[in-house]
């Protein structure tokens, strides 16, 4: 199979099917695509590094990738569910990554005598959570605390894809100051801001 084209909507089909499969012995339809992404790799191989092969498109599959991550986790954003929760919302979806991340980076650089700039690579890789970890607790919450327990909940629902997308973020501009032989860490902290507001509007 030649060209990027066949080679990517291949890899789609086998990553769609794999999925479906998996959810049937109830895991998680993303290992199967994991798994058929390692098998196409391993099946094609060379093909894929060719002139054009799929490999050329990598850095731009990876941009629509992390786009549309981004756009999951901001319509999963309820304005309604944002304004009912306040500040308390904003708070857990921030505080608790932020604190992980710098945690995570201090002792990657202390421990590991990594570079500050991979060590903090390495912490936003550490500090961004799952909800797919975080929600079965919360759930237990729900059932041994009743109403106070959904309570509680909401907030953490709502601040959940606000995690997400900071640690996106955080991932990127860290990784950008790790790669760049001149880092600005000025305009990089500052553009920030500037993807958020973008990603909003």
């Amino acid at each position: 199979m030649d060209g990027w084209l066949p080679q990517l909507l291949g890899l789609f089909a086998l990553s769609f099917a794999a999925g479906e499969l998996i959810k049937k012995i109830k895991l998680p339809c993303v290992l199967g695509s994991l798994l058929a992404g390692l098998a196409y790799a391993a099946a094609l191989g060379p093909s894929l590094q060719s002139p054009n092969g799929i490999h050329t498109m990598s850095s731009d599959l990876r941009l629509v990738v992390l786009s549309l991550i981004l756009l999951r986790a901001g319509f999963s954003v309820s304005i309604k569910d944002f304004r009912e929760s306040g500040s308390i919302a904003l708070r857990l979806g921030t505080l608790p990554l932020l604190g992980d991340i710098c945690l995570a980076s201090l002792a990657s650089y202390l421990l590991f005598d990594l570079e500050p700039l991979t060590a903090l690579v390495l912490g936003t890789v550490i500090g961004a959570i799952s909800p797919a970890i975080v929600i079965p607790g919360l759930v237990d919450l729900i059932e041994t605390h009743g109403e106070r327990g959904k309570h509680v909940l909401k907030p953490l629902l709502v601040g959940a894809p606000i995690d997400n997308i900071l640690a996106v973020l955080l991932l990127g501009v860290a990784l950008e100051m790790a790669l760049s032989p001149n880092p600005n860490l000025l305009e990089m902290a500052t553009s920030v801001p500037l993807r958020v507001g973008g990603g909003l509007a």
